[in-house]
Parts: structure tokens; sequence; C-alpha cells
């Protein structure tokens, strides 16, 4: 989910690349993609040869701007596959369903569900709405997003939420679990993990690099 900045580092300390499923990429800003460019290039050079093209979902703005921002062939390793919001996608036991967000055109976020009825949902960038609380309701974790602990002034809605917001988006959904994550510099995410609990009375966690959570 994604591949931000020193992402594909942390990936290859914990599985070997190659054995990838599928790449989801929330949306066009470089923070959720930039690794990118660093996977593909490990695929495509380092054995063995991948016996097929690796499964890349995202939006097709998205798309388009992989296209145009990285200048590489990404064909000759994934498969691009255009994410409707309408539809689920099934890879493995796995279906996959979608929801554009309240941030930069074709930003989605992504619920994935096993056949064992375990979910995960990942808000990727997004503002709050009931359309995303609709749509991780009853998740056994939710991956959402505080950028903020307070709202900037020059921002009267939507784009990124803050802690609070958060919780309150947990607590409308039901989720079992929250991991707060994408939290901007310099602020503390053990303190907005803190401000999403005043409002989400489940467990809440700020993430950490290589942490491990079962579902």
């Amino acid at each position: 989910l994604d591949c931000g900045n020193g992402s594909f580092s942390l990936l290859s300390r914990v599985m070997d690349p190659h054995q990838l499923d599928a790449v989801f990429v929330s949306h066009r800003h470089h923070d959720h993609l930039a690794d990118l460019v660093s996977l593909y290039h490990y695929l495509l050079f380092v054995p063995p040869r991948l016996p097929r093209r690796i499964p890349l979902l995202a939006s097709a703005i998205t798309h388009q701007a992989l296209d145009s921002i990285f200048g590489l062939d990404l064909g000759l390793i994934f498969e691009q596959v255009t994410v409707d919001p309408k539809i689920k996608i099934d890879i493995g036991s796995m279906s996959l369903g979608f929801l554009e967000t309240d941030h930069v055109p074709g930003t989605l976020a992504i619920r994935i569900e096993n056949t064992n009825a375990k979910s995960l949902c990942f808000s990727a960038d997004a503002g709050p709405s009931d359309d995303l609380a609709d749509f991780c309701s009853g998740a056994d974790l939710l991956l959402g997003e505080a950028t903020w602990l307070q709202r900037p002034v020059s921002v009267g809605s939507g784009l990124h939420m803050t802690a609070l917001e958060l919780g309150q988006l947990a607590a409308k959904a039901k989720v079992d679990k929250l991991m707060v994550t994408h939290v901007a510099y310099p602020n503390d995410p053990q303190m907005s993990a803190y401000l999403a609990g005043v409002q989400f009375t489940g467990e809440t966690i700020a993430a950490v690099d290589l942490m491990t959570i079962e579902i």
C-alpha cells in the first residue's frame, strides 16, 4: 500500500520483493510513490526474473502521473490496472474495494477483506467524510492519516485529517483498532494517537516502521 520515501528499503528487510502479489498507489503525490522507482529497478535487474508482471493498482489519473513523472516503461515490470471505485478486485484470497477521498482528484482509499471476513482499511490521504466512515465500517484495522494536530487556518475543510477528526471517523465507523499514520513533521505521532484516542475508545496505535499487526 503506497511506495513512499524509504518504503522499499524497509520492504526488502522483511520480504523478497519478488514475492509481491500486487502494488497499490493511492494517489499521485511524491511522498506516496517515490520508491516505486527503486522497486522497479530492483525487479528489473536483480535475479530471478519475474515469471509475470505485478499488478499495479491505481486510478487513471494516478497512472497518467506515474508515466509522466518517471519516464520509465513501467509495463516491463507492472501490469498497470486502472481501478474503478465501483468495482471490487480479487487478488488471491483477498477482495479489494476502493473509494475516492476528499484529497486531490483520483485519490483512493482501499478496503481489503479476506475469506475469513477479516478486514483492513487504509484511508490514504483524505478529509473526513461520512462516505469514508461508511467505507471503513466495522473494519478490524483502520490505517488512517492524521497529518495535523490542528487544522491550518488556510485550509477550511478536507484535504487531510487532524488527529481528532481521525478519532471521530474511527468512532463513527466502529472499527476494532486504529493505527495513526502520515503524521506531518514535527508533530509527535504518539501525541496524534493520544488525541485520536480522545474520540475513539478502541485500541489506538501510532504507526512505527516495521511494526507488525496481526488481524
